[in-house]
């Protein structure tokens, strides 16, 4: 194959990467929609697979739930790491979380390999704000 030809096929990588990515960010604002949706519907029957609103704050609300996975992916240059966790009525696209969080969790970063790692804690997570949507800790105050 030729050099154009590779570029051209570099170009459109990272184009359905860019994609993905914001695929990604709408579907992770529809669970988080769905998940609010549900949680004022329902009176909090305490099923572990479903968030249950902590609390809510300014910054958003506070939910809780089972994690299953830890999901490693690379950012549209393919230079960093980005990280989420599913589970619950996150097991679709999951959460994001950022390195220092998986650090509390006992996980290095740079050790986690693309793709899939177990992961079976109950989590906190800040929903329902633009941008800000993550997971924060584990649930019950434990770091």
């Amino acid at each position: 194959m030729s050099t154009s030809g590779v570029q051209i096929l570099e170009k459109i990588l990272i184009q359905l990467e860019h994609q993905t990515d914001e695929l990604d960010t709408i579907c992770t604002r529809l669970d988080t929609m769905k998940d609010i949706f549900n949680a004022d519907k329902s009176s909090g029957n305490g099923t572990s697979g479903n968030p249950m609103p902590v609390s809510k704050h300014q910054d958003g609300t506070l939910v809780e739930f089972d994690a299953t996975e830890i999901v490693t992916t690379f950012d549209d240059s393919g230079a960093r790491k980005l990280f989420r966790i599913k589970g619950g009525q996150f097991s679709t696209y999951g959460l994001r979380v950022w390195d220092e969080v998986l650090q509390q969790f006992g996980y290095d970063p740079e050790d986690l390999d693309p793709g899939s790692t177990p992961f079976t804690e109950r989590v906190v997570a800040r929903v329902g704000v633009t941008g800000k949507q993550k997971v924060i800790g584990l649930a019950g105050g434990g770091s």
